[in-house]
């Protein structure tokens, strides 16, 4: 963590890097939140077209963009859909 050795900034250097530390672990938090989210939405049979749909992107992107949060369930032909 970088906050721990701030030392070497001005106080005014130190709180901008702070407040980017902490934005920084906030959507890495927001990520895993999605990422489990969606694992679960795939676990319960919710398609990549519907979770496409709510994210603004394709069935394809999403697919794509959580297939290593092991989001993958065997195919499907809802999921075409």
């Amino acid at each position: 963590m970088l906050s721990d050795d701030f030392s070497e900034y001005s106080p005014t250097v130190r709180q901008k890097l702070l407040s980017v530390e902490r934005a920084d672990h906030a959507i890495r938090r927001a990520q895993e939140d999605l990422d489990g989210a969606v694992r679960r939405a795939r676990n319960e049979g919710v398609t990549w077209a519907q979770i496409g749909h709510v994210l603004g992107t394709t069935r394809q992107a999403a697919q794509i963009r959580f297939r290593s949060v092991g989001a993958d369930r065997p195919f499907n032909t809802t999921d075409r859909f």
